[in-house]
């Protein structure tokens, strides 16, 4: 299976949605909204911003399951 690199994150906020480009060997734990500045931080037992707010989990979760 490919790992894919871009995840669609939705500001829980302002709702905004944008596309993010994910690291392939590190997880993101604070992106700011680009529309309300909102700084986002990963939900309680997740490991960073795309595995909470994306529409799809960083790339150590989609190879292995497991996070960094």
């Amino acid at each position: 299976m490919a790992i894919e690199l871009e995840s669609m994150i939705s500001c829980p906020s302002c709702s905004f949605s944008w596309s993010l480009q994910m690291p392939i060997d590190a997880c993101l734990a604070f992106v700011p909204c680009p529309r309300c500045a909102e700084i986002l931080r990963p939900r309680t037992g997740d490991c960073c911003v795309p595995c909470s707010y994306g529409d799809l989990a960083c790339p150590p979760v989609q190879k292995d399951g497991n996070c960094c």
